[in-house]
């Protein structure tokens, strides 16, 4: 599937129509392109490659293809997304592996070709911004072009890349990482941009104190930003492993990676297996046979799965822990269930749901309520975009 994401020889894009979903997406897509690209000769060190972004898929690109003696160019119209992230948020590397023993270390495993430079680990946002941002200033041999392309022509083996500052090079090779921009929000409603440096927790806290009331929070949205942003909430905590540790889904062992508990649990092994290969049977159906639309059917046929899961666990899960900060909370999702999401993230969120009880409403934000009615509002709609000639949203390569 990794040629997808190559439009021809010349032009690499992995932001395309299958957006990825997370750092670790962008991560090894980045990886992989670059990885097809030297395996058939379409870069080298006399075929240099043009990088269009400086975020973390794209600073992966170029120090993957510098690291092979590849000469390399970094177009970014701003300065190093991976410079600018301040973000609390806990980015785990591993987290989708679950439940494979590298998991509980949060440690990114990669191949034996020993061409990556970073020891990815689990920890805060701006943790890996910072290790990224140092690791663009250690390859001295990269070039950064501030300037905002506005053009790319293709000419034989060669494509040229045009700047708005008038810059014309030539490239064997482009491979175009830049981010999609802003998450949608709608209407009047603000909230907190996904990777700053404001932690909801600190405010709802501080709201808490000042108003002397429970805090009336809304999470609109029905993916993994918004599974993450209610358990943050309702349990304070941030590590998706941490707790499933504590739900008693499987044991603590730090240095040797997190492995499910033995006896009845001892299941959920085969758990992320059996919800991958539903996901991608449903979504093989959908595309290949269901009718243009919307992922109504999609994400049906997955909740239903999920809810056997969590009707089988029911009388076995240890209470999640829960926020001292007293809480409402109000879900607004465009259908009764969660969207495509990472298993693990699903399972847990419809667990605490159960536990905590919110108010999930269905329809759209913007029809159902004003910003007044909330202290706090974590709108999380993502990047929609379009696969001819379905108009639904993919992620194409989420489980690798």
């Amino acid at each position: 599937m990794v040629r997808d994401f190559f439009l021809s020889r010349q032009i690499a894009d992995i932001s395309g129509p299958w957006r990825p979903g997370s750092i670790r997406d962008q991560i090894l897509r980045a990886r992989m392109v670059v990885d097809r690209a030297l395996a058939n000769g379409w870069i080298s060190p006399q075929r240099p490659v043009a990088v269009l972004g400086a975020g973390i898929a794209g600073i992966t690109a170029a120090v993957v293809a510098r690291t092979a003696g590849v000469s390399v160019t970094i177009f970014e119209k701003d300065k190093p997304a991976a410079a600018q992230s301040r973000s609390f948020r806990w980015v785990d590397p591993a987290a989708y592996d679950w439940p494979h023993p590298w998991w509980g270390s949060g440690e990114m495993v990669w191949d034996h070709g020993g061409r990556w430079p970073l020891r990815l680990e689990a920890g805060e946002g701006r943790t890996l911004a910072f290790q990224f941002a140092s690791l663009l200033r250690k390859e001295k041999n990269i070039r950064y072009v501030r300037e905002n392309v506005t053009g790319l022509a293709q000419e034989k083996d060669r494509i040229r890349v045009a700047t708005n500052a008038g810059l014309v090079e030539e490239f064997a090779l482009v491979v175009d990482c830049r981010g999609a921009g802003k998450e949608r929000s709608c209407g009047d409603f603000e909230t907190i941009p996904f990777w700053s440096g404001m932690d909801p927790r600190r405010i709802v806290a501080g709201k808490a104190a000042e108003l002397g009331r429970p805090v009336r929070v809304l999470i609109s949205g029905g993916g993994d930003g918004a599974i993450q942003d209610f358990l943050l909430l309702a349990t304070g905590r941030a590590s998706i492993a941490q707790l499933a540790v504590e739900a008693g889904l499987a044991r603590d062992v730090l240095r040797t990676g997190l492995t499910p508990i033995s006896g009845s649990l001892a299941e959920l092994a085969g758990f992320e297996r059996e919800a991958l290969s539903i996901e991608e049977r449903c979504w093989r159906d959908f595309c290949w046979q269901g009718p243009p639309g919307t992922e109504a059917g999609l994400t049906s046929c997955l909740a239903e799965f999920y809810e056997g899961w969590v009707a089988r666990l029911a009388d076995r899960w240890k209470p999640l822990p829960a926020n001292r900060t007293p809480i409402e909370f109000t879900l607004v999702r465009t259908a009764g269930h969660y969207s495509v999401c990472y298993p693990l993230n699903r399972l847990i969120g419809m667990v605490a749901e159960r536990q905590f009880r919110p108010k999930v409403v269905v329809g759209r934000l913007e029809a159902l309520y004003k910003p007044t009615d909330f202290d706090l509002s974590l709108i999380r709609h993502g990047i929609e975009t379009s696969a001819p000639p379905f108009g639904v949203r993919r992620q194409i390569f989420p489980f690798q």
